[in-house]
This record gives C-alpha cells, structure tokens and sequence, in this order.
C-alpha cells in the first residue's frame, strides 16, 4: 500500500534564492542556494545557482556598441557610438587584454577603450597593404581585404583573415590567410594559409593554445584548424550549422576559453529576422539555440570580454554541456537553473542542463519510492 504525503520546500540560503509552498524558486542575489525538499520520511537536496547580469557579450553595430548581455540576449541595455572624430565605420572587431581592436571598412586596425576615452588608429596604411606574403597576393587584383579578426586570449595577440587574388595557370584563385598583427604598426605576418577544404571562410575563433575553429559559409560547416598546420593540410570537420543558423546574412562568433563553448550570433537582414543566438560544444559539434535578440540589421560582428567570464556564469554555461534543444533563454533579471516555473509562467532555469538533472521535486521522488 502507498501512502500519499505532501512535498514541503525550505530554502536553506533565502538570501539568495527563495521558494514558496509550490516549490516555485526565486532569485534574490548572485550566488548559490540549498533548496530542500521533504516528503514524509524521505528528503533530499537541490543546488540552484543565481547568476547576475554577465555582459561579457558585446554585438557590434558598423558605428557603435550595442552591450547586450550573454544571458539576457532579447535586451539591449546600452549604446556607444565611436568618437565622431575617428572616422571609424567598423567592419570587424575583437577583444584583448584591456581593449578593443577593429578595423574599419577602409581596412585600417585601431584600438580603443571600453568607454571611448582613448582611440588610436595603428596603422598608417591599410592592413592589406601591409602584409609580408611574399608572392601569393596579385596586387594587380586589388588591396586584399580583412575577412575576420580575432585574438587569441593565451597569447595576447591579434590576427587577421585576409583574402586577395592570385593567378595560377591563367586562373584565378580567392586565397585565404591568417596573419598575426603587430600592434604597435598594424604591419601583419602569415601565420596560417587557410586549409584549402575550406572553401569560403566566414569566420574564425581562437580554441586553445594554437587551435582554431573556422566557419565556411558556403557549405555552412565548422572545422578545425591549427597554426602548425602546412600547406596541404585538411582541417577536421567539427559541425554541420543549423539550418536556421546557416540562413543569416551576417554573422558573428566568439569563443571563451574558460568555458570552452563557442557563440554564435546570426541575423536574416533579407528577410527582418531578428538576431538569434547559439551556443556550440566544440567537442561534440551540439549546437543549442539560446534565444533570439533584439532586431539589429546593423550587426557586423560580436566581441567576448573573456577577463569578465566569472566563475559563476562560467560554471553554468561550462559544466553542463548543450544539448540541441529550440528552448530560449527566459529574460528574466537573474538566471536560476532549476525547472521551477515563476508566478507569470515563464521558466527560471536558464543553464544548459544534462540529462542527468534532476528537479528537487523528482529527487524526493525518486528518494520516496528507494524508501518503500
């Protein structure tokens, strides 16, 4: 015979999450929580963790910043326009120890601060212009131009995709490579001829020490690359894109090496699709979508703050791995990974959880039924 008996919730740290008699959580600080739950004889204990708003993600407007938080993608909380006297247009930009590098659509690399209290135009000729390639660019074909870049966290240093022309046997041929930036000049030196089975790069991002993962929009495939690889090599296939995800016009990814996850930002300027943003486990090739973001047609390009990545926000986002799931992030002040339902409905739960996560309330069950 099974007797039936209530499930009772108790918060053992209220100050930083609360729940009430339906066992519906809510968050009260950063931090983490003990939320127990008794059943008769029977009890057992959930972990939550509250995050706080981790703006470590930055989506990148042609003339400005737009800082949109990492959990809180759908809300733009703050705008920076460049100083009007820089003649800045952005095309792409990245992040590294202190500052931002970009290169405008001139081609030319500057850096500046976080606020836009200091601009400085490094180069005084266009990247393309600069590069020590010996004779694999036909300058007769035009200044090669800046695909990409990127920086590379262990290292402190910047790179650049570059693309430009060369003529083989009367045929001419796109060729793709990656040059590391002195940034004290903007002068570039080859780092990486971009393996040939990438056929179109759109995109590329630092994954440990000397790892790369680049992003080929004509087939919409991820792979991987390494600096130490030669001419001939073929980078290793990590991912097919999501379809929805391979339909954006514009793009941008980043890469945070605390918690070994990729973002993906994409945007449909063709058809007035809002920017959606993913999440992808290098080593599993999964992807997630996380929710889609305000409207912005001027996106160009997204920057991680990875000096900003707490220990908090890395542990969510790092410990469990993503699952390919449509399921988008709730926007709500603070993320609480639990299956708990607020007041209005919504979801507060707002890790990536494995399939091993159990709600409290399916712990003292479990627990419940061990007892009998």
């Amino acid at each position: 015979m099974t007797e039936s008996a209530e499930f009772t919730f108790t918060s053992l740290n209220p100050e930083i999450a609360s729940v009430d008699k339906n066992g519906v959580v809510t968050a009260k600080d950063e931090g983490e929580a003990e939320i127990k739950v008794e059943c008769g004889k029977a009890s057992a204990v959930c972990k939550v963790f509250v995050a706080g708003d981790s703006e470590v993600i930055y989506a990148l407007n042609s003339t400005g910043w737009e800082k949109s938080p990492l959990l809180k993608p759908g809300k733009i909380s703050e705008s920076k326009k460049t100083p009007a006297d820089s003649g800045l247009e952005i095309a792409k930009a990245t992040y590294c120890d202190g500052y931002f590098y970009a290169v405008d659509t001139s081609g030319y690399l500057w850096r500046f601060t976080e606020d836009m209290s200091a601009v400085e135009k490094i180069s005084s000729k266009r990247i393309g212009e600069m590069l020590d390639n010996g004779d694999v660019f036909d300058s007769s074909y035009g200044v090669p131009s800046v695909v990409d870049l990127t920086a590379d966290p262990v290292s402190g240093k910047v790179y650049a995709m570059v693309v430009g022309a060369s003529e083989m046997d009367f045929m001419i041929y796109e060729e793709y490579y990656i040059y590391e930036l002195d940034l004290t000049s903007g002068a570039a030196a080859a780092a990486l001829h971009v393996p040939m089975n990438i056929v179109s790069p759109r995109e590329f991002v630092f994954a440990g020490e000397t790892g790369l993962l680049i992003y080929d929009g004509y087939i919409d495939k991820i792979y991987k690359a390494d600096l130490s690889m030669e001419d001939g090599d073929s980078a290793g296939e990590v991912a097919w894109v999501q379809s929805d995800l391979a339909a954006g016009s514009k793009m941008g990814m980043v890469y945070s090496q605390k918690m070994d996850l990729a973002f993906i930002a994409t945007i449909d300027e063709y058809h007035g699709h809002p920017m959606a943003l993913y999440v992808l486990d290098p080593s599993t090739g999964k992807f997630r979508k996380l929710a889609a973001a305000a409207y912005n047609k001027n996106m160009v390009d997204l920057v991680l703050l990875e000096d900003q990545v707490n220990a908090l926000f890395s542990d969510i986002l790092g410990t469990d791995r993503p699952e390919p799931s449509e399921t988008a992030v709730p926007e709500e002040t603070s993320a609480v990974n639990t299956e708990a339902e607020t007041d209005s409905g919504e979801s507060t739960r707002e890790s990536l959880p494995d399939a091993e996560t159990k709600t409290a309330e399916e712990s003292a069950e479990s627990e419940t039924e061990a007892t009998e």
